[in-house]
């Protein structure tokens, strides 16, 4: 952080809006992503996350949308790692006033195993 902030200094950027910078004084909407049981996440959809980013209105559906710079996707919780009951696992940030569909959308991204879930290995052999 300490670099980034010096980068900022040596371009006249205002280093307060970065130490003292609060999201939820950014976004009109802060939606809070929690667990329902125990167990371990599983994304199982990371496509799902872009277009859910999207959506928000951190990204474009075409080249005129405009970008809401604001907006965006905080991954409390990642895949293999344990969670509690009413844990957060995601927090959405946007300006668009349509909770209920952002909720549904980022509760289809992830399942919550009793188990560890086994990641497929994507890499099958280092050729040398």
């Amino acid at each position: 952080m300490n670099i980034f902030k010096q980068f900022i200094k040596q371009q006249s950027g205002d280093i307060d809006f970065v130490t003292n910078f609060v999201w939820k004084d950014a976004v009109k909407f802060v939606i809070e992503i929690k667990a329902s049981v125990s167990g371990f996440i599983n994304f199982h959809n990371c496509y799902g996350l872009d277009n859910l980013a999207m959506h928000l209105g951190a990204g474009r559906e075409t080249n005129s949308s405009s970008i809401d710079y604001m907006a965006g996707i905080f991954i409390n919780k990642k895949t293999q790692e344990k969670v509690n009951a009413n844990e957060m696992v995601l927090t959405l940030y946007t300006n668009i006033n349509n909770v209920s569909e952002f909720t549904t959308m980022a509760k289809e991204l992830f399942t919550i195993e009793q188990f560890l879930p086994l990641i497929n290995n994507i890499i099958y052999e280092i050729m040398q």
